[in-house]
């Protein structure tokens, strides 16, 4: 899944979650393993729910389901915003929901497959190289770039997501490292 988008979506249905509950209400996050390859995470709220004839309405663009004259802001689009999204990283948002007792939003997912540590083969080619450590495979990087910008970004960026790299200024500099 794309981290940024997915945190999109969940800021979303979070927030919703907030904004459409009772007061003195509660939200929860939840997680559950559907089976070996696929992980559910969910918003509860404890909010007035929403009714089946109403579900049906709920991903349709602009339609707040007559929140509208709530006085709770909002455009009717964050719904439909994260069911694509969730969509293009091939994965599935559902709803459970009962008058009364609250909704549920579900975030299905695939699990990414096992990392195992990759080697190229070939005299002299490691362009895959990384060690394990605690169980986990570590690779490293190696970014060819030519601008020391571009590297200092590249550097803050793969540190941020725990990944350790080598830079090359150039192709030739690369091939030789």
């Amino acid at each position: 899944a794309d981290s940024i988008r997915l945190k999109q979506v969940f800021l979303n249905l979070l927030s919703n979650s907030v904004k459409y509950n009772r007061e003195g209400g509660h939200v929860e996050v939840l997680y559950d393993t559907v089976d070996s390859v696929s992980l559910r995470i969910g918003i509860r709220d404890s909010g007035v729910g929403i009714s089946p004839e109403k579900l049906k309405e709920l991903f349709q663009p602009f339609n707040r389901l007559g929140a509208e004259f709530s006085g709770i802001e909002g455009s009717g689009i964050g719904l439909v915003i994260s069911r694509q999204l969730v969509d293009l990283m091939n994965g599935e948002l559902s709803i459970e929901s009962e008058v009364g007792v609250g909704s549920t939003f579900w975030v299905r997912l695939k699990l990414a497959p096992a990392l195992a540590p990759v080697s190229a083969s070939g005299p002299g080619n490691s362009a895959f190289e990384g060690r394990v450590e605690d169980g986990n495979w570590n690779p490293r990087i190696l970014v060819a770039e030519d601008n020391l910008i571009n590297q200092e970004l590249m550097a803050a960026q793969l540190n941020m997501l725990g990944y350790q790299a080598d830079y090359a200024e150039n192709g030739v500099q690369a091939l030789a490292h």
